[in-house]
C-alpha cells in the first residue's frame, strides 16, 4: 500500500498491515513488523537517521527502529492519520483527520506544537524552502512559513494562511511553553492570502 522508501542501504515499504525492510543490494529480507498486531498503514513512509515513520488507522504515528523494526516511539492523535510524515531537520510534521497539524521532535516523538487546521487533512503535505503546505477537506490550502529562521529550519514563528473556503477573517496564536514554535493564521472569504 505504500511506495518503497530507500534509506541507508535498505528498502522500506508497507503493505496493508506490515512494514518490511529489505537489503537494497540483494533484496534479502531484514525484518517485517506488524505493529500492535497489524495496524492499517496509511500514506507513505518516511525514513531517516535509523528510523522509519508512518501514520495509521489506529490514530498513532509510529517511529520504528530501522535496524530491527521495533517500535522506538509512537504519538497518539485524536483520529486516523492518512497523511505522510514530513521530516525537516529534527522536526516531524504530521496531520490527522482530527483537523490538526502536529509538530514533533523527530528523535523522541515529543509534541512541540499543534495547530487546528479548520478541516481534516487526509492527503500528503509538501515542504519546500521553509514552507509547509496542506489541503483540508474543507478546500482550504493551509500554508505555514518560517519567518525568523533559515528557510530549511521550521523553528521560530510559523505563519499560516487560510484558503478560499474559510468562513471569516480572523487570526489566532498557539504556541508551546518555550515559544520555539508558534502559529498564526489569517483567513479569507475570497481566497486572498494575507502576508
Amino acid at each position: 500500500r505504500t511506495a518503497p522508501m530507500l534509506s541507508d542501504g535498505k528498502v522500506f515499504f508497507g503493505t496493508e498491515y506490515y512494514v518490511q525492510a529489505l537489503r537494497a543490494d540483494t533484496g534479502d529480507s531484514l525484518w517485517r513488523s506488524n505493529v500492535s498486531g497489524g495496524v492499517q498503514l496509511n500514506g507513505s513512509l518516511a525514513a531517516a537517521d535509523g528510523r522509519v515513520y508512518f501514520g495509521s488507522n489506529d490514530t498513532n504515528l509510529y517511529a520504528l527502529n530501522a535496524a530491527n523494526g521495533s517500535v522506538a516511539w509512537k504519538f497518539k492523535t485524536d483520529d486516523r492519520i492518512y497523511s505522510s510524515p514530513v521530516l525537516v531537520r529534527n522536526f516531524l510534521f504530521i496531520s490527522s483527520t482530527d483537523s490538526k497539524l502536529y509538530a514533533l521532535d523527530r528523535s523522541s516523538g515529543t509534541l512541540l506544537s499543534s495547530y487546528s487546521t479548520g478541516g481534516r487533512v487526509a492527503s500528503a503535505m509538501a515542504f519546500s524552502n521553509g514552507t509547509l503546505a496542506a489541503v483540508t477537506d474543507a478546500g482550504a490550502l493551509e500554508i505555514f512559513k518560517s519567518t525568523n529562521a533559515p528557510p530549511e529550519l521550521p523553528s521560530g514563528l510559523l505563519v499560516a494562511y487560510g484558503g478560499a473556503s474559510t468562513s471569516s477573517r480572523a487570526s489566532g496564536w498557539m504556541d508551546n511553553s518555550d515559544n520555539e514554535t508558534a502559529f498564526m493564521r489569517e483567513r479569507s472569504t475570497d481566497g486572498t492570502v494575507f502576508a
